[in-house]
C-alpha cells in the first residue's frame, strides 16, 4: 500500500513540474518573487539540490521588510514546496520544508502570525475551484495554497500561540472547509482533504482532548499521515471526533 502511495506522489510531482512555472503566479508589482523557478532554463542550470536550495533562499532585507501577510504568500510560493510529497509521511515532508524555507522560520517569529494566518485562511473559499477558476493550473495552484495554509496552522509553534477559543473556532472552520472540499473538485482528493484532516486532528490533540474509544483512530492516522486508505469511513470517523469535541465545548 505504501509503494502505491509513493508512486502516486511521484507521478503528482512530475505533473507539477510541467505546470509549476505559472501555477502559483503572483503580480510581481505586489509581491516579491523567487528569481529562479522549476521549469525555467535558469533552474535547469542549477545541477545539484544544494544549488537549488540556495537559489530559494530569501534575502534578509526582504524578510525584514515584507508584511506578515506577504510573507505567508512568499512561503506558499516556495519553489521546492511540493517536495513535501516526496516523503512517506506528509509530516516528515513538511518538517523538511520548515527546515529549508528561511521564510517560514521568519514567519514563526512574527507576533501577529496567528491572527494573520487565521484571517487569511478564513477568507479562502474552496468552492471557487469550480465556480471561478477555469484552468487546471489555477485550480491546482489554489488547492496547493489551501493545503499549505492548513499545514502552517497545525505547526506546533503556531498551535502554541493559539488560545482555547481560537482553537475551537479554527476546528469549526477547518471542518467546514473539509466538507466543502469533500463535495467539490477531485483535485482535493490528492492532498487537500489529507491536510485539512491532519490539521483538525492535530488541533484537537493539542487541546489534550480524549478521543472516545468507539472512534476508530487506527483508521484515521494512516490517512492523515501517509494519505493511504482513502474512504468514506475515514471521514465519518473524523466527523465523530469533531462532533464530540465541539459538543463538549458547549
Amino acid at each position: 500500500m505504501r509503494s502505491i502511495n509513493i508512486y502516486k506522489c511521484l507521478v503528482f510531482i512530475l505533473l507539477v513540474l510541467v505546470i509549476w512555472e505559472c501555477a502559483l503566479a503572483q503580480d510581481p508589482q505586489k509581491l516579491w518573487d523567487y528569481p529562479v523557478r522549476p521549469g525555467t532554463p535558469e533552474w535547469k542550470l542549477l545541477g545539484s539540490f544544494p544549488e537549488r536550495l540556495k537559489a530559494c533562499h530569501i534575502p534578509n532585507d526582504i524578510l525584514s521588510s515584507v508584511s506578515t501577510d506577504q510573507l505567508i504568500d512568499i512561503c506558499i510560493n516556495y519553489p521546492l514546496v511540493l517536495n513535501i510529497l516526496a516523503f512517506n509521511s506528509i509530516l516528515d515532508g513538511f518538517k523538511n520544508y520548515t527546515k529549508n524555507c528561511n521564510g517560514f522560520q521568519e514567519l514563526l517569529k512574527r507576533d501577529n502570525v496567528t491572527t494573520v494566518l487565521i484571517n487569511k485562511y478564513k477568507i479562502e473559499n474552496p468552492l471557487i475551484i469550480d465556480t471561478e477558476l477555469t484552468s487546471f493550473k489555477d485550480r491546482f495552484g489554489f488547492a496547493v495554497r489551501l493545503s499549505m495554509l492548513e499545514l502552517f496552522l497545525c505547526h506546533e509553534q503556531i498551535l502554541s500561540k493559539l488560545d482555547h477559543t481560537q482553537k475551537v473556532d479554527l476546528v469549526k472552520e477547518l471542518q467546514y472547509k473539509k466538507s466543502q472540499k469533500y463535495n467539490s473538485n477531485p483535485l482535493y482528493r490528492d492532498i487537500g482533504l489529507q491536510t485539512v484532516s491532519l490539521a483538525i486532528i492535530l488541533l484537537i490533540e493539542n487541546e489534550e482532548f480524549s478521543i472516545d474509544q468507539n472512534i476508530d483512530i487506527d483508521l484515521i492516522y494512516p490517512y492523515i499521515i501517509s494519505g493511504i486508505i482513502f474512504s468514506e469511513r475515514v471521514f465519518e470517523e473524523i466527523d465523530k471526533v469533531v462532533n464530540n469535541y465541539i459538543t463538549k465545548q458547549n
